[in-house]
């Protein structure tokens, strides 16, 4: 038995074991986070107005650019 199957054993059953996922960004932190905030601006402006984008599109395409501008996966 290695060191990981002795610590999993020594660890409670109700315990579990998070790994890290460290991301990469490809933009300075800032630029990362205030894009997304710009753009929930400007969709919600079309989504108010009623003008050419529905609720659920702009939460679909800001969600889909956080994901992408942090390389991770966001549930809608």
């Amino acid at each position: 038995m290695g060191p990981v199957e002795e610590a999993a054993l020594a660890r409670p059953r109700n315990q579990t074991v998070r790994r890290a996922h460290l991301v990469t960004a490809a933009r300075p932190a800032e630029e990362t986070a205030c894009n997304p905030v710009a753009l929930e601006d400007a969709y919600g402006y079309h989504v108010v107005t009623g003008t050419s984008v529905t609720r659920e599109r702009a939460e679909r395409q800001l969600t889909g650019y956080a994901a992408t501008a942090t390389g991770t996966v966001l549930d809608v």
